[in-house]
């Protein structure tokens, strides 16, 4: 699950990245990542804490121009607690369920409502992936985006909000690394949810499991649709930055 939504959030990242230095030089990390990195180390501290990680540092955002981290937490732990052993998987991909969360819980009450509970669990086939649902909140979307666009100051915050958290929701080669270390944990985990999958009857027809992954799609749906809408006229802008700097 966690990869699917990565994938789609590693690309965004290095095109942003890539463009608005492009376009503005170095100062372009920050036009992008001004509310993004301070929420992306805010989202390791957290964990940190919740795993009971002793914190040592924490700089929520660097403006320095000879280093490429941008900003860090530095932690410890006790290597004989499983708990804290454990908790690396979770500090390591804190951006991306961070802000995965932060993401739909603005979208969905801020910018197109939607009720978890609107959300369709009928059994249906991935032919029809495409549902009602689907239609109805892109088309909703859409309706609000034209409604709004040039008179709500707030709206257009809220789609820069997105944007930034989106685009360093990625995490760094560093914490992929340090959650590797907790893999043989998940490995456990991924045994136990199975056999108890097994124990409801789900392995005997695995159309039971179908409504769960059409309701993970509708809520990639709501995720994705804001983020990569408001992306589009931040590359369309950038771009054409890039371009004029090249002419003059």
């Amino acid at each position: 699950s966690l990869l699917i939504f990565l994938l789609p959030f590693y690309f965004l990242q290095k095109i942003v990245l890539n463009q608005s230095v492009k376009a503005f030089g170095h100062p372009g990390i920050y036009i992008s990542g001004l509310l993004g990195i301070p929420f992306h180390e805010l989202t390791h501290y957290v964990f940190c804490k919740l795993f009971n990680h002793r914190v040592e540092k924490v700089k929520l955002i660097s403006f320095s121009n000879y280093s490429p981290v941008k900003g860090w937490v530095t932690h410890t732990y006790d290597k004989r607690s499983h708990y804290q052993r454990f908790g690396l998987f979770f500090i390591g991909f804190a951006p991306l369920i961070g802000g995965v969360l932060l993401i739909y819980y603005l979208v969905s009450n801020f910018i197109v409502p939607v009720n978890v509970n609107q959300i369709p669990n009928d059994t249906v086939s991935f032919s029809n992936i495409l549902s009602p649902f689907w239609y109805k909140y892109f088309s909703e979307y859409i309706n609000t985006t034209s409604l709004k666009w040039n008179s709500s100051v707030l709206f257009w915050v809220l789609h820069y909000v997105l944007f930034s958290v989106a685009v360093y929701s990625v995490p760094s080669s560093e914490d992929v690394k340090n959650a590797r270390e907790s893999l043989m944990y998940l490995i456990i985990l991924a045994i136990l949810v199975t056999s108890i999958l097994y124990y409801l009857g789900y392995s005997s027809d695995m159309t039971q499991l179908l409504p769960i992954s059409l309701y993970f799609f509708h809520f990639i749906t709501i995720v994705i649709v804001p983020i990569f809408s408001f992306t589009s006229l931040y590359l369309l802008l950038v771009i054409s930055v890039s371009l004029l700097r090249r002419l003059f």
